[in-house]
């Protein structure tokens, strides 16, 4: 519920878009749809990502994210996805497509 505060100069990454059931659902359907004609390249041999590797990771990319913050891979799934945990905040994200994930060179 809102109490009537607000706030000036919140960073992007704080600020999430409320969408209505109906949005959801064609989000959704739309997102489907572009994975079944251009699914996620799946790794060859090796996998792309590990468990512990430093990356830089773009927060929330897949709804239109567009900072890229560094963090921790915690797992790395059969499709290639990775959860992230992201060090500036705590914060952790499920599932992040690799295209959306970069290796932090040492």
């Amino acid at each position: 519920e809102d109490d009537g505060e607000s706030e000036k100069r919140v960073a992007p990454r704080f600020v999430k878009v409320l969408l209505s059931d109906e949005e959801k659902t064609r989000a959704t359907a739309a997102r489907a749809a572009v994975e079944e004609v251009r699914p996620d390249p799946m790794p060859t041999g090796k996998a792309k990502f590990e468990r512990g590797q430093r990356v830089r990771a773009k927060f929330q990319g897949d709804i239109g994210g567009v900072n890229w913050f560094p963090g921790t891979v915690t797992a790395v799934h059969a499709d290639g996805k990775c959860d992230i945990f992201y060090e500036d905040d705590g914060e952790s994200e499920k599932r992040v497509a690799p295209r959306f994930v970069k290796v932090l060179l040492s």
